[in-house]
């Protein structure tokens, strides 16, 4: 008996992103790419209102907008299955994403064949994880000591994202450290490029899935007396 084709709609950041996308969905004869768009904009402007069987929202895109993005579409059609893409292993926003409705789940390496195994999954109604997420799952669940490997922080970086986390600001940081404005900036910005984080709230999201946000302040304290150097 032969399948229905499944009607995707593919939102991209790029044009890259969004060529990968459909030649992956397109490699499935049971599958018709009826839209796409190709703006990380897009999923926070108007929500369409056309039904589709699976919407694949793919690249940097903040997951903010997505989950507003997803919330709302489904309230509409809840019957659509929601693959996202690009994704990094947080705890927190992975939950969120699955409380909204995203039942397929990609990360950042993933490949042609996990979209077609993603597809799959939306066919059987089914909860779809990327092998590369679902190992970097298991390895924080199973190492929690170091789990701020996900995204090769160093020391220094680990312990400015706590403190950031924690409400302080550069200059404040600085002086903790006995460093200058200028290299805590540096350091900031290398943290934000490792995680993808566009923003404050990211970076303190990013902290409390690493479970640094609640260093005490003696440990804190103790780290910048003895570490004076960069």
């Amino acid at each position: 008996m032969q399948r229905k084709p499944l009607d995707v709609w593919i939102f991209a950041s790029d044009a890259a992103v969004q060529e990968a996308v459909t030649r992956a969905v397109e490699a499935d004869s049971c599958c018709r790419v009826m839209a796409k768009t190709c703006n990380a904009q897009a999923v926070q402007g108007e929500v369409p209102t056309q039904p589709h069987d699976v919407i694949i929202i793919a690249g940097e895109i903040s997951k903010t907008r997505v989950l507003e993005f997803v919330r709302i579409y489904r309230l509409s059609h809840p019957g659509t299955h929601m693959i996202v893409s690009h994704l990094t292993p947080e705890i927190s926003v992975l939950r969120q994403l699955r409380k909204s409705g995203v039942s397929s789940f990609l990360g950042n390496d993933a490949r042609p064949d996990e979209f077609l195994a993603a597809i799959n999954a939306a066919r059987a109604r089914g909860v779809y994880v990327s092998s590369s997420l679902a190992d970097s799952l298991f390895l924080e669940h199973q190492m929690p000591g170091k789990t701020e490997n996900r995204y090769r922080l160093t020391e220094r970086e680990i312990e400015i994202l706590a403190l950031l986390a924690n409400g302080l600001c550069n200059k404040e940081i600085a002086n903790r450290f006995d460093l200058s404005v200028r290299t805590v900036e540096t350091h900031r910005l290398n943290i934000r490029r490792k995680t993808t984080s566009n923003t404050l709230s990211d970076l303190v999201r990013i902290a409390g899935s690493l479970g640094i946000t609640q260093q005490s302040e003696a440990a804190l304290s103790a780290s910048a007396s003895t570490t004076r150097s960069d």
